[in-house]
């Protein structure tokens, strides 16, 4: 529920949408502790005390919330990936692969390479998290730290790429328009990358919040 309330959030123009945020989180202001005896009153009048349905109903009105607000920024971060991808690919359709861009175009793909590797790794962190919660085994958490630290390392190579880039068109002698067409391709997948390891950055502190305390 939470998941389906912040992918419409992110992804339409909702009318409203940050007063309705803001009413949304407004429920997690009271302690819960305030509402505990109205609403075992209130369950114990309609028959729902004691029952599988009226635990259900109660922890998914306290934690859908929460869950809407932290959803909302990961799917944010994600759709940002997906919007700098579809720029790049149609950057790519205006390119002219002659002979001068060749050394560029190959840089280009090394930088696509490095977004495809990223992804990947985002994918064995949610895989990760699907399998189980990390900090329930130190394998699990090692596990999901290396995915995140891998894709910290795809940015940092990002961005020493799109560097790369710069420095061949700054030496190359292509016209102007594929000068700023190859110099916006490899900015958007620049930015792409960057927005990768905000989600990643993300579901780690997310994670690590919630990860059971180890003793030491």
């Amino acid at each position: 529920l939470g998941t389906l309330t912040a992918y419409a959030f992110s992804r339409f123009k909702v009318p409203i949408a940050d007063d309705l945020l803001f009413f949304i989180l407004s429920t997690r202001f009271m302690p819960p502790i305030a509402v505990a005896i109205p609403i075992y009153l209130m369950y114990r009048a309609i028959g729902l005390s004691d029952t599988h349905i009226g635990m259900i109903l109660l922890c998914t009105a306290v934690n859908v919330s929460l869950a809407v607000w932290l959803l909302k920024g990961f799917i944010e971060e994600a759709d940002n990936v997906a919007d700098d991808l579809e720029d790049a690919a149609f950057f790519v359709t205006l390119l002219d692969p002659g002979s001068e861009l060749a050394p560029v175009l190959g840089a280009l793909i090394d930088l696509g390479n490095l977004l495809t590797s990223g992804s990947q790794e985002l994918i064995k962190a949610l895989s990760t998290l699907r399998a189980g919660t990390p900090g329930a085994s130190r394998e699990d958490t090692m596990d999901f730290l290396e995915a995140i630290h891998r894709i910290a390392a795809v940015e940092h190579e990002a961005d020493t790429t799109r560097r790369r880039i710069a420095g061949m068109l700054a030496r190359s002698a292509v016209d102007a328009r594929q000068l700023y067409v190859t110099s916006e391709c490899a900015a958007r997948l620049e930015r792409a990358s960057d927005s990768l390891l905000r989600v990643a950055f993300r579901l780690r502190d997310h994670v690590l919040r919630d990860a059971p305390a180890r003793p030491a």
